[in-house]
């Protein structure tokens, strides 16, 4: 069941994205965990830029982007954009406000940011 919901979600993704085959998207996410209703959390690997990264999941038949900036030496993070789509792809809303989130190794934005600061050689992580 768990993993039909994945496979769905990745599917659902791919209308966001133009171009991309199947195995091009499974390395393209990486799985992070779930949200409060149970449904996949992904980071976007192609879309890392520094310590900036993307999280995707999806609620309610809705979609959600969310991009964070990571300040690895400080480890602090903030949520600087939310995107909300339809299931068919297109933007319904976006929320540029700022907002500081606090640092969880265990969230799925924590473990993004983990990801980011590694892959960049930060130093502590």
């Amino acid at each position: 069941m768990f993993l039909k919901k994945i496979t769905a979600f990745i599917i659902i993704t791919g209308i966001l994205i133009s171009g991309s085959s199947n195995a091009q998207q499974a390395e393209r996410y990486r799985y992070l965990g779930t949200n409060k209703v149970g449904e996949p959390i992904l980071l976007d690997t192609q879309e890392i830029e520094g310590t900036e990264f993307k999280l995707i999941t999806h609620h309610a038949n809705k979609i959600f982007k969310m991009t964070f900036y990571a300040v690895c030496g400080d480890s602090r993070l903030t949520m600087t954009n939310m995107e909300t789509y339809s299931e068919s792809g297109q933007l319904l809303g976006q929320d540029e406000t700022p907002e500081e989130i606090t640092f969880k190794s265990q969230s799925a934005s924590g473990m993004g940011m983990t990801y980011v600061c590694r892959k960049i050689g930060a130093r502590g992580w």
